[in-house]
This record gives C-alpha cells, structure tokens and sequence, in this order.
C-alpha cells in the first residue's frame, strides 16, 4: 500500500496537503494559507482529533507511507519536515494521545538506540482513511499489538481447582467481571484507596496458574497484556529500570486506550514473576547488587501507583522480596492435584479412556495438569502418525519419560 495516495480520497487528500505545508514550514502554522486552513480544519473534523493530535498524525502517516510502511522515529520526523527534534518532543503528550486512541502504534527499536520509539500506522486506521469512512475512527479501530492477546483468541479450557483454592478461584473470576470492576474501582477510589489490584498466584509448575489467568481473561473479556521478561532485562545499567517504567506507561496507555473505547482494561501479566521480583540486597552502595535494588524500587512504585489488573504468577515464591507481598491483594497458592482431581483431569482431556484405566494412571503417575496435557498432546500426535489410538502401554511410555529425571520417582504408592 506504499502508493496510497493513487487511491486519493478527500481525507487522504487533506492529510497530503496539512503535511506539506508543515513540512515547507518547519512544523508550524500560517493562517494566511487559506489551503491550509481548509484542509486542516477538515482533516482535524473527519480524525476527531486537538490541533496538535492533528497536525502530528499528518505527519507521522505521511512520513510512514513514504517510507515504504516502515515504522519512523522521531529523528526521521524531524528530517523529513525540516523540523530540530525538539520541537517534537513538545508533542509528547499528543504522541500517548494518539497512541492511546488507536491511531498509532509504537515500539522501541533498539538498532536505533536504547530508548529510540518508532511509530505505525495500524492497518486499520489506513484502510478507514483509504474509505473515507469517519464512522470508522469514531467507533474506535482496535491497535494491532503484538504483546496483546484478545480475549476472542483464547481458547476455552476446563480447569480443576484443589478444594482449599476453589472459592478464591471463583471470587476472583467474580471480582473481575467488568461491572463488579468497575464499581469496586470506583468504591475504592472515594475511599482514598488504589484503584489498581494486583494478583500473585504461586505453586508447583503444571498446576494451571498461566491458564488461570488466560481463562479468567477470555470469561470477562478483557485482553491480556503479557509482558516479555525478556525484553525488558538488560545488561547495561540503569537500562533495566527504564524498560520496566516505560513497560508500566505503556499499559496506562493501552488501559486509557481501552476506557475511551468502553472497552475493558486488559490484564497485565508477568509470568514467571520471580525473574523480576527478587529480593533486595541489604548493606551495599554499590555494584550489580545496588541495581537490582533499584529496579525493585521502580517495581514496587509502579505496582502501587497502577490502576489495572496486575496479575504475576511463580513457581518460587520463596525467591521474592517480601516487600512485594504487600502490593499483591490477592495470593492464591495452587498445589500438585490430588488424586481425585487428576481423575478428573484425565476424563477431561482423554475421555476415550475407560474408568479403570483413567483410575491406574492416576494412581501410577504423579503428574500435574500440565504433564497430563503433555501426555495426551502426544498421544494425539501418535495417533496422526500412525492412524492408530495409542494403547494404555505407550500412554503408560508417555507418562513415564515426562519426567525428566526418569521414571523411577514417577510410580507412587504405599512402598513409596
């Protein structure tokens, strides 16, 4: 779509006309130009836009369509107009403004420094452009994110919950319901209280915490926003805090995006929280062990001062800092699965199984959730390759070489 303006339409055109002469003007304004003042005056009308939300998104779609869609930054903005990058950076607010409305999208670009954002054009807000259809902007087009996974896309999952945790489970599910959200942000806020809640769930590997959260955010139709750990560690100091604010102002934005479209905030959630959320090291001034210090206090301020969902999830709750305990509302410990629940886990994902076999595995095997997923994953598998439903002997083979460290400690019983 590179030759777009081929396809010109009046709001194309407008957006053509606002950014040259912006751009033969050093990014500034001449009443004087009454083509200007036409264009823009329409432009701003169709985009449902302020002035300077305007004039910036002209100039970010037209510098992004002549440069092949290829996201721009802010020194390319500045080049492309004339413009010294400072005067840009007076746009700041109109940058999380747009971005926030859907109308652009932007991620750190890190060939092009550190903290260098570039900014897209969502496809969408082309192709309503593309129609002149301004019912289209004004019903709000959903931002194309890559760290955001939509409700509509998560697959439903029946979950089993030791009987010690069923009940906070299905609070939990009930709290975040968006109309009991809504007025327990707005109780808590007349109150004096954060708005934000933030969730820690905690225990053995396989047991469903992940999916918990996916489950919890497909049945109340929020989206979640799933933060790559990865991304944000980095070896050079002082890098590390700055990913983690910006991560934090990145999901502000999305929540106020979310709120201006009646649509519900996402979840935000940090999976194998325990890479992050590491104690602090007492008695040091300086050294790799002041900045892990560092970047626990950026956590710790970011997490009281959000207004969303925050949910972690980790298999070593023992490796956090107790000062993260206060900031979780909520801490749902979950536990291996009894033998009653892995019969139920087992007549729900293999339910071709006779009761009696259903019965042994349980018994032989001590897996999680996971681990019999895992299983029955590679029974299925084995059934494509082969044509043939596995027998109770491969299964029982699968069940065996899940565990790593062989299947000795796999059998259970009373001589255990």
């Amino acid at each position: 779509m590179a030759d777009i303006y081929t396809k010109m339409t009046p709001v194309l055109d407008g957006i053509s006309a606002v950014y040259t002469h912006l751009k033969n003007n050093s990014f500034t304004a001449s009443k004087t130009d009454l083509e200007f003042t036409v264009a823009f005056k329409n432009t701003r009308k169709f985009l449902g836009l302020s002035e300077g939300q305007t004039a910036l998104f002209c100039c970010i779609f037209s510098c992004y369509m002549g440069n092949g869609e290829k996201p721009v930054c802010i020194g390319e903005l500045s080049q492309a107009t004339d413009t010294n990058a400072l005067r840009f950076l007076e746009f700041r607010d109109d940058f999380d403004a747009l971005e926030e409305k859907g109308f652009i999208t932007s991620d750190k670009n890190e060939e092009r420094g550190s903290r260098a954002r570039c900014y897209s054009i969502p496809e969408e807000v082309t192709e309503a452009l593309l129609k002149g259809d301004a019912s289209l902007i004004m019903k709000g087009l959903r931002a194309k994110d890559l760290d955001l996974i939509y409700p509509e896309d998560i697959s439903e999952k029946e979950l089993f919950y030791a009987d010690t945790i069923r009940e906070d489970i299905r609070s939990l599910f009930g709290y975040f319901e968006q109309e009991q959200f809504g007025a327990i942000q707005e109780r808590l806020a007349a109150k004096g209280m954060g708005r934000g809640v933030c969730v820690m769930l905690h225990g053995d590997s396989g047991t469903g915490k992940t999916e918990t959260v996916y489950q919890l955010a497909r049945r109340t139709g929020r989206a979640v926003y799933h933060v790559d750990i990865g991304s944000v560690e980095s070896q050079w100091i002082g890098a590390t805090g700055q990913n983690l604010s910006e991560l934090f102002r990145k999901y502000k934005r999305i929540c106020a995006r979310a709120n201006a479209r009646g649509e519900n905030i996402p979840i935000m959630l940090f999976n194998e929280a325990d890479a992050l959320f590491g104690k602090r090291i007492e008695h040091v001034t300086q050294g790799p062990e002041t900045e892990i210090n560092h970047i626990n206090s950026i956590l710790l301020d970011c997490m009281e001062k959000q207004q969303g969902i925050l949910i972690a999830t980790t298999n070593l709750p023992g490796a956090l800092d107790t000062a993260f305990e206060r900031r979780f509302l909520f801490k749902i410990k979950f536990e291996k699965p009894d033998l009653e629940m892995k019969k139920k886990i087992w007549q729900s994902k293999a339910g071709w199984l006779e009761d009696r076999t259903v019965a042994h595995l349980a018994e032989s095997y001590a897996l999680s959730g996971g681990e019999i997923d895992n299983v029955v994953r590679k029974a299925e598998m084995h059934e494509i390759l082969t044509g043939s439903r596995s027998s109770v002997t491969e299964i029982e083979d699968f069940c065996r070489k899940e565990k790593l460290e062989g299947s000795r400690r796999n059998r259970i019983g009373f001589g255990c």
